[in-house]
């Protein structure tokens, strides 16, 4: 008798150590002395004896299965020891219970290794009978969480198994109460907060609630969060995590993928990459979990290259993904998962050199295995949908004289529709996968037709564009492109209608894949940079569709996406809650910082959710935090509702004798929308291409960069075209409204070139140039302009001039009296002009005149700055400054309305900053000008507004009298010197 207690003491002794340490060589002690205990109680020990060593035997086996994973007999040994123990009614009541547990572990077990979802409804029959069991226990209301929480963790491997989003949601509910009964402190939190945020990710998938942008994937990252926390900071009695140490990791990097599939945000798979590291770092090569974190991480990495082209994270996934299938079991119910995804990155590989055609066969390959090994779960699983994208392309390769692979195009073409066919019946019409299926076939037919030439395909190809585009469920990245490539299809075979229907869903889909509280700058402007000019072709096919008021509608809210809410929110703070608008442009504008994931991590003010794994979130704050999230996005949302279109009843009302010309320009045509007070009317310009307007640009360009000689005469060539082809046509629609004033709101390449300058200015008649028929100013959008027209714009009250550096020691221009408060200006010259004191001054000044030096970025131009004193002024800091008593502000500076050629449509520069900070009025520069010109033109400007002239006739005379005087005086640099200046605003 005695032997057996030594036995089942050292038995015991062995699992508590590997509970606390958590080495393999422990738990394998434990089962070969808790095995000596079971055959020496079997042969002369008591009955209690036997069922002690039973529990200790079947535990001990179902923990080294689940560390190494290499013994099937653990399990089975496992399955019959604990539910000896089950069984036994005279079994001491909470051995039986922590049995059943463990049994529990062992049908989910079950179910990992074979797929059979019986082992799962057998495990929830156990749970459930754990719970009639828990008032025996001296602790059963303490045993009660732990139980609903392991019923909430089967019932989510159910669902996913099932595809039941009913079940996932109910284990939500199970995870989540089990957590509210668990005190603080309890060392089980961390397990309960991990697989809570496993269900969470669950239930969204399942319901496809991950494609609004809105507040399933914030917390979704939350709850991960908040798991990750509870795992670094553990209770101080909890055991070491041996069986998942990694799990929390896991789920956290899910999380943010998920949120960077619903709104692309690199910064979410930069640390989705890091934080599955850590779970690798946390997890030994021999355990069974680490081919699945290889596999994660080879799966974040792969779409890091996907979005942004990066080969290296190509590589890197590809040699995880080899490593986790080479090491993952033969008969692993999940092969058919790992070999679908080893398959996708190798296709890309191929895609990126289409010489490698081993790697199409190879990828061809794995695929094909993929879909056999899992035919039950191929469709959902993604398996099939892969399967098809490699047969797409066997067939584009067939097609081709250099092929290597056995079979013809048509045979390739078959077994590509036959995928797809498949995956149309076997997918559930709510699945995000079913975009993804329809924008496959729209790719396959649109190559076919492309061969073939057969109308049947064409109108195949656009019917499954149309289908992924509409698809509600589907991912935004798939619907806009699905939308975009259809339109453009569409639009190139003259089907009007279809491709206006397509362009017009593609502008719209924009809006919150560029939602800037929701990503960084980068990624917003990555979107807008992939999709550039499809508002300038959804305006035109929306014309040749017979819908000019819808061209028009489209095309002002496809202008200025980046910052549509920017200045919407200038416009209708007042009808928000102050704390909700103050917190919204808080967030929207840390977007453009660059350390945007440092930024989110510190910054609590509920619409930045990302934060560092290493921060610290207050007790008690997640679900306050989450309800600010949520009015975070319903203030978004508002915004964009407030900014979708423009009022042009109301705009014509205020109009008056004044005009505003929306100029676009596409592929398809080139047209202006003449806006005066009598309605919009349409100008055709069947002379200005958009591939002339590019090169115009350009031209343009190089002869202000060089200013010689032969840049004016360049200049001169410029400003005629554009009055022959555009301003000309125009003005002679509006010749009987006699329009003194007028706005160009120009769009796509036409935002680089001088449209106020447009004329034949060395002819002498001197009536064929705009500057001689109408005062010009600039609006980023119609909705802008009316929003302007609105607020009171007389540029009358406190000063501040800036001219820091060698413009300090320059004679301060001159700022009448009438402008300003007595005791006069406040000047900041030279080493004042620091940016800090800058921005301190700025607020209650109505007049502003920075003499100093800009810098555009033209491929990043939220980077533009002025230069102070001490360092950069830079567009954000400008633009979200709230200035409430701003009316006037001169930018003696090169550059400063220069957006550059990636961003045309953005109206992003320094300009645009300042009329967001609260400018109705703004004097900016397109390029590089003359010190000896600017100086002239303030003169003139001041004296102008002195005489009581409106700001923007003020510039107008200042650019003439600059134009003529050096006409007479023979030391004419035509356009060159005078053109760079404009009127941004009312």
């Amino acid at each position: 008798m005695s032997g057996v207690h030594a036995l089942l003491d050292q038995a015991r002794d062995d699992f508590t150590r590997f509970q606390h340490a958590g080495l393999p060589e422990d738990i394998s002690r434990a089962v070969e002395s808790a095995r000596s205990a079971r055959s020496a109680a079997a042969e002369y020990g008591t009955q209690a004896q036997v069922i002690e060593a039973d529990w200790l035997l079947g535990h001990a086996c179902v923990l080294r299965y689940q560390v190494a994973g290499t013994d099937p007999d653990d399990l089975d040994t496992a399955q019959v020891r604990l539910h000896a123990v089950v069984r036994e009614a005279g079994a001491p009541a909470d051995l039986r219970f922590s049995a059943g547990d463990a049994l529990a572990m062992v049908l989910q077990l079950r179910h990992a290794e074979q797929g059979n979802t019986a082992y799962l409804h057998e495990a929830l029959k156990v749970l459930r009978q754990q719970l009639s069991w828990a008032a025996a226990l001296t602790d059963g209301e303490g045993c009660i969480p732990a139980t609903m929480g392991n019923i909430g963790v089967v019932q989510a491997l159910l669902a996913q198994a099932e595809g039941s989003a009913e079940l996932a949601g109910s284990a939500v509910d199970l995870l989540r109460g089990a957590l509210d009964l668990t005190p603080e402190g309890d060392v089980s939190r961390s397990h309960l907060r991990t697989q809570l945020a496993n269900a969470e990710r669950i239930w969204a998938v399942l319901r496809a609630d991950l494609t609004t942008g809105g507040e399933t994937v914030d917390t979704l990252v939350e709850e991960a969060v908040e798991a990750v926390h509870a795992v670094e900071e553990p209770h101080p009695d909890a055991p070491v995590d041996v069986l998942t140490p990694g799990a929390a990791y896991l789920h956290y990097s899910n999380a943010l993928s998920l949120r960077f599939e619903a709104r692309g945000d690199l910064a979410d798979l930069e640390e989705a990459e890091a934080t599955i590291t850590r779970a690798l770092a946390l997890t030994p090569d021999t355990h069974v979990a680490h081919p699945l974190y290889l596999m994660a991480r080879g799966t974040v990495a792969l779409r890091r290259y996907l979005a942004d082209d990066d080969a290296a994270a190509r590589d890197r996934a590809i040699a995880d993904m080899e490593d986790s299938v080479g090491r993952l079991p033969a008969d692993s119910p999940d092969r058919h998962i790992f070999l679908s995804n080893l398959a996708r990155a190798v296709q890309f590989r191929y895609q990126d050199n289409l010489l490698r055609t081993d790697d199409l066969v190879t990828a061809l390959g794995h695929a094909e295995e993929a879909s056999r090994l899992g035919s039950e779960r191929a469709a959902t699983s993604g398996a099939l949908v892969n399967l098809a994208v490699l047969r797409v392309l066997m067939y584009e390769h067939t097609r081709s004289p250099f092929t290597v692979a056995p079979g013809s195009s048509a045979d390739g073409l078959r077994a590509a529709e036959l995928t797809l066919d498949r995956l149309d019946r076997e997918l559930p019409e709510d699945h995000p996968a079913v975009a993804n299926t329809h924008h496959i076939r729209g790719y396959l037919y649109r190559a076919v037709y492309r061969a073939a030439q057969d109308q049947k395909y064409l109108d195949g190809a656009l019917d499954a564009y149309a289908a992924a585009a509409h698809c509600a469920a589907g991912p935004l990245a798939i619907r806009v492109v699905a939308a975009r490539d259809g339109g453009l299809l569409a639009s190139s075979h003259s089907r009007w209608p279809r491709a206006a229907e397509l362009l017009t869903l593609a502008v719209e889909l924009l809006e919150p894949m560029t939602e800037p509280t929701l990503l960084g700058w980068e990624s917003r402007a990555e979107h807008l940079e992939q999709f550039g000019g499809i508002a300038n072709r959804a305006c035109a096919v929306r014309l040749n569709a017979g819908s000019a008021d819808e061209a028009l509608a489209v095309l002002d809210r496809g202008r200025g996406v980046l910052l549509a809410p920017a200045w919407s929110l200038r416009s209708c703070a007042d009808s928000l809650p102050a704390d909700e608008a103050r917190r919204y442009r808080e967030a929207m504008w840390s977007s453009f910082a660059e350390d945007r994931v440092a930024e989110a991590a510190t910054t609590s003010n509920g619409f930045v959710v990302r934060a560092a794994v290493s921060a610290t979130p207050a007790v008690g704050t997640g679900e306050a935090e989450r309800r600010r999230a949520r009015n975070a996005r319903q203030t978004a949302a508002a915004l964009r509702r407030s900014y979708a279109a423009v009022d042009l009843d109301a705009l014509c009302g205020r109009l008056g004798t004044a005009a505003a010309v929306t100029v676009n320009v596409a592929e398809e045509r080139s047209d202006a929308f003449v806006t005066t007070a009598s309605g919009t009317h349409l100008v055709q310009l069947p002379g200005l291409k958009v591939d002339e307007v590019w090169r115009q640009a350009a031209r343009l360009q190089d002869a202000v960069s060089e200013r010689s000689v032969a840049s004016v005469a360049v200049c001169h060539k410029v400003t005629r075209w554009l009055w022959d082809v555009l301003a000309e046509p125009v003005l002679d629609r509006l010749g009987s409204a006699r329009v003194e004033r007028l706005w160009w709101i120009p769009t796509g390449p036409l935002c680089l070139l001088p449209l106020h300058a447009a004329g034949h200015h060395q002819d002498p008649s001197g009536c064929r140039t705009v500057l001689d028929r109408v005062v010009s100013s600039y609006s980023a959008t119609l909705h802008t302009l009316a929003q302007d027209l609105a607020r009171p714009t007389e540029p009358v009250g406190p000063a501040l001039l800036v001219a820091p550096g060698s413009a300090g020691r320059l004679p301060p221009a001159r700022v009448p009296a009438p402008l300003y408060a007595a005791p006069g200006p406040v000047r900041l010259l030279e080493r004042e002009a620091a940016r800090q004191t800058v921005l301190e001054q700025l607020p209650g000044k109505a007049l502003v005149h920075f003499a100093c030096h800009g810098r555009a970025v033209p491929d990043d131009p939220a980077e533009s700055s002025l230069l102070m004193a001490d360092g950069q002024l830079s567009f954000a800091d400008i633009a979200r400054t709230d200035l409430e008593h701003s009316r006037f502000a001169f930018l003696a500076a090169c550059e400063t309305a220069w957006s550059g050629r990636c961003f045309p449509n953005e109206a992003i520069h320094l300009g645009s900053a300042f009329q967001l900070a609260g400018f109705p009025h703004v004097v900016a520069t397109l390029w590089e000008v003359y010190p000896s010109v600017v100086t002239l033109l303030t003169e003139t400007v001041y004296a102008e507004l002195a005489q009581g002239a409106q700001p923007a006739k003020a510039v107008h005379r200042a650019v003439i009298r600059i134009r003529d005087e050096q006409t007479a005086s023979g030391l004419d640099r035509g356009p060159l010197a005078w053109a760079p200046y404009i009127h941004l605003g009312v």
